[in-house]
């Protein structure tokens, strides 16, 4: 069984507080990094299943171990911050105000420019402020639970 070994002190710890942090969501039934390496396999088994199908594979054909830990935890975030139906305690979302939006889109346009230095207009990023906000609650979330590590 993998062991993760190839994880550094920092790296292990918030891999396994943004493990708790999909757990505590309802994301993954087991947050340990045992159960990822099943999860790896499981996921690698399916994907080369598909491809002796001759179907396709979106993705490597299969993930190595930090590829797949880098994946799952990717996977995470997004789903927190789309509001994915995934999770299971809806409770977790507070409520976003447009005036919360409006400020981050005031205090942070440098985010919202083209190229040319021209900048989106507000209407047309709220969505994407939206999942920006949802991304520093659930990293902040799980630098909370580093915290009770």
């Amino acid at each position: 069984m993998m062991t993760f070994d190839f994880l550094d002190k920092k790296e292990r710890d918030y891999s396994m507080a943004s493990l708790m942090q999909a757990y505590r969501l309802g994301l993954i039934e087991n947050p340990r990094l045992a159960a990822v390496e099943q999860r790896r396999q499981v996921e690698n088994r399916r994907r080369r299943e598909t491809l002796e199908k001759g179907e396709t594979v979106y993705g490597p054909e299969q993930y190595s171990p930090i590829a797949y830990l880098h994946h799952e935890l990717t996977e995470f975030k997004l789903a927190y911050a789309s509001e994915s139906a995934a999770i299971d305690n809806r409770e977790v979302f507070r409520p976003i105000s447009r005036e919360e939006t409006r400020r981050f889109y005031e205090t942070h346009k440098n985010l919202f420019t083209r190229y040319q230095g021209d900048a989106f207009s507000y209407e047309d990023v709220e969505l994407i402020i939206r999942k920006k906000i949802r991304e520093k609650e659930y990293e902040d979330a799980v630098q909370n639970i580093l915290c009770q590590l």
